[in-house]
């Protein structure tokens, strides 16, 4: 008997947190279920309301540069009006090759917020396979890291991109503010969109749900890689069933992310709890078990991503 009253105690002492958090869960489940296609919810909508809301709090983290929300919105804003510029519409499709760094994510929102979707390279990728994976997308542009220019040059003549001016490079720096001189041949991304404004840009066509945001590519275990589709709708399904129902992190936590970004798990998955947080997303170019420990505090990181072997690489 007095043990079934303490249990009881107990389970009742536990009630009151479970209760606070039940706006986050009906949140979470609305985004989480959400299934119409056609409904007006983006990964736009996703990041502009952390600016709204969050604006000084960190989005990014990466060795020693903060990103805010609001400078990551106003950043992609301007990387949106630069595509549009160029002709680019909803359903077109660019290539990105870039490591885990912020410029990745604002390409990724700032294409995203005119329907345009980004083919996430693989960054492993050379030769006969990466000129595969760009062609299958048919992009009309390709984004270039300075820290993988090598990789672009060597299949530059192989692939096929659908514009007048289509080689976009990034220098290997904080692009806000340091753009570098772009390689013959290349247009100076960081230049150019740092002449745009910050505003999210006008379209004749609402970015749907629906709508495909990233292409993620097979590993290509069984032949060459394959192009997935991952619509807006994974991004909000992470945000709700991730983000808000399992992780329910905070404007003051910060994940560790030390997994590719061109990989589902990093950029869905942790990228898409950080935005249901307002938290800030930590980024590393490469794993590192020596390192790993010295991010996570260095950062004040308070969960991190993993894949596989990652765990038992730590141990």
């Amino acid at each position: 008997m007095s043990q079934d009253i303490i249990s009881t105690r107990d389970m009742m002492r536990s009630i009151p947190p479970v209760l606070g958090r039940f706006p986050s869960i009906a949140r979470g489940l609305y985004y989480y279920l959400a299934k119409d296609n056609e409904k007006d919810l983006n990964l736009n909508k996703l990041i502009a309301r952390n600016a709204r809301k969050y604006p000084n709090r960190p989005a990014i983290l990466c060795d020693d540069l903060t990103v805010t929300w609001q400078e990551f919105d106003a950043w992609s804003n301007r990387i949106a009006h630069y595509l549009k510029n160029q002709g680019l519409v909803k359903g077109d499709a660019i290539a990105v090759l870039l490591e885990n760094r912020p410029e990745l994510l604002a390409v990724v929102a700032g294409a995203a917020k005119i329907g345009v979707a980004c083919a996430m390279l693989n960054t492993s990728q050379k030769g006969k396979v990466l000129t595969h994976s760009i062609n299958l997308i048919e992009p009309k542009m390709f984004v270039v890291g300075e820290e993988l220019l090598e990789q672009a040059e060597s299949v530059r003549s192989d692939i096929k991109l659908d514009h007048a001016n289509p080689m976009l490079y990034l220098a290997d720096a904080n692009t806000q503010n340091i753009f570098g001189d772009a390689p013959e041949g290349y247009t100076n991304l960081a230049l150019e969109v740092s002449k745009f404004p910050s505003t999210l840009p006008e379209l004749n066509q609402p970015v749907l749900m629906g709508d495909t945001a990233v292409y993620l590519y097979t590993s290509g275990t069984t032949g060459l890689p394959k192009a997935a589709p991952g619509s807006h709708r994974k991004f909000v399904r992470a945000y709700g069933g991730f983000g808000m129902l399992s992780l329910n992190m905070k404007p003051e936590d910060v994940l560790y992310c030390t997994l590719p970004l061109y990989h589902g798990t990093a950029l869905l998955v942790c990228w898409g709890s950080v935005l249901a947080g307002g938290s800030a997303i930590a980024l590393r170019r490469k794993f590192s078990a020596r390192a790993f420990w010295d991010d996570v505090r260095k950062y004040k990181a308070s969960t991190f991503g993993y894949v596989g072997e990652l765990c038992r690489y730590l141990l």
